[in-house]
């Protein structure tokens, strides 16, 4: 009776079904591996391709691993940035210094843009230890390309259509943010109704002025109007006589001029818009 390792055993499974659609040199027992970094089609890019199973299940059947990229970019030359293909979002950087502890900085989803350019570094929290294999419910941890087995690069493979937008040398328009988007919905403008005056057919217009009664009843406005007063007020004043030498302080009286406002109610003619009182 014959044993095989768990190893063993998946290895004849998936070589009895359809090949993966990986570099010929990826083993086909490992459930993460990457790529050797290549240049991308833009100078000052470059990339790997990060390979991965979801499940651990997958390993004994003919599932094809998913795929996301590590970009390293000249201007960021200490951090490599994890890119889903199909979110088409930036959503991690890891150190790409040689000889770094394997750690990672996952960004909150709000934070996530399709290019590096669009990213407001100050959001990436500091590194912890590598997150979950993307879509895996088993709690797997990430590997690094300094932990995980790191394959050749076919050259048919090279550059695929689903990389960045920065990579790729295309442009993005970012969306609005979702503060401006909410503002937006929030705010009510108000609807202008256009009237146009039809043309008259009987020649110019001519203006009539209003000859009833309540055209020519008069208004009222208040007005503040000022009167001075005059108010008490001591002063004490330092006189020549002393006491124990000290000088002695009298009282004086002066009066202080002050403006005291009061309202006053004035007819106003509606025809010149003058005041008559």
């Amino acid at each position: 009776m014959f044993s095989f390792s768990r190893q063993t055993f998946a290895l004849l499974a998936i070589l009895a079904g359809s090949p993966w659609l990986v570099p010929e040199h990826a083993s086909a027992v490992e459930r993460q591996f990457y790529t050797e970094v290549v240049d991308g089609p833009v100078v000052g890019f470059q990339y790997q391709i990060y390979y991965y199973l979801p499940k651990a299940s997958d390993l004994l059947s003919d599932a094809q691993p998913e795929h996301h990229y590590l970009i390293q970019a000249e201007q960021y030359p200490d951090y490599a940035f994890f890119y889903d293909p199909e979110a088409k979002l930036y959503w991690a950087r890891t150190n790409a210094t040689e000889g770094a502890i394997p750690q990672m900085s996952v960004l909150p989803e709000s934070e996530r843009r399709a290019t590096l350019a669009a990213i407001d570094f100050s959001k990436f929290p500091p590194f912890s230890p590598p997150t979950y294999i993307p879509d895996s419910t088993d709690g797997k941890q990430m590997q690094l390309p300094s932990q995980a087995k790191v394959v050749s690069f076919e050259e048919e493979t090279q550059n695929p259509e689903d990389l960045p937008a920065d990579v790729l040398g295309e442009t993005v328009a970012e969306e609005d943010s979702e503060e401006a988007k909410e503002e937006e919905e929030e705010y009510d403008f108000p609807k202008i109704e256009i009237i146009k005056r039809k043309p008259s057919s009987t020649g110019p217009r001519v203006v009539r002025r209003p000859t009833s009664s309540r055209f020519n009843e008069p208004e009222f406005r208040y007005e503040t109007r000022y009167h001075i007063r005059y108010v008490p007020r001591v002063r004490y004043i330092a006189s020549y006589a002393t006491e124990n030498g000290r000088p002695i302080y009298v009282p004086r009286v002066y009066y202080e001029k002050e403006k005291v406002p009061y309202q006053v109610k004035v007819r106003i003619d509606p025809r010149t818009k003058r005041r008559t009182n």
